[in-house]
């Protein structure tokens, strides 16, 4: 029996975004970059905030990094500090519909900035 699962994420983010704090440079839990983009300025924060796909950012005193598509958090070097979106999730209106042929599940996930301090 073959099963199809289809998930759609609605991602709404509010007038203030919560960043979590990490120690090390942002990656990915595989290790991977998430698009790292190297700025030279301190301009990160605000180009992260305006980006609903920038998933995170690294300060520098006169240079910064973003991250981009992907989750990020610190890989442990104490050289830097990762700050990673926070978000909670809630998974709403789940249907299930089983039928002799197949499988049906329908929810909806909600994710909103959470109380998380910058």
């Amino acid at each position: 029996m073959l099963f199809a699962f289809f998930l759609i994420v609605s991602l709404h983010v509010g007038d203030t975004i919560q960043y979590d704090t990490s120690v090390g440079a942002c990656r990915t839990s595989s290790g991977g970059q998430a698009g790292r983009t190297f700025f030279r300025d301190t301009n990160c924060l605000a180009r992260c905030n305006a980006d609903v796909t920038c998933t995170g950012y690294v300060p520098g005193s006169t240079w910064c990094e973003t991250y981009y598509n992907e989750p990020v958090t610190g890989d442990g070097r104490v050289a830097f500090t990762c700050k990673s979106k926070a978000y909670d999730v809630s998974i709403e209106n789940i249907t299930f519909i089983n039928d002799a042929s197949y499988v049906t599940l329908t929810c909806s996930v909600t994710t909103e900035p959470n109380d998380t301090q910058i």
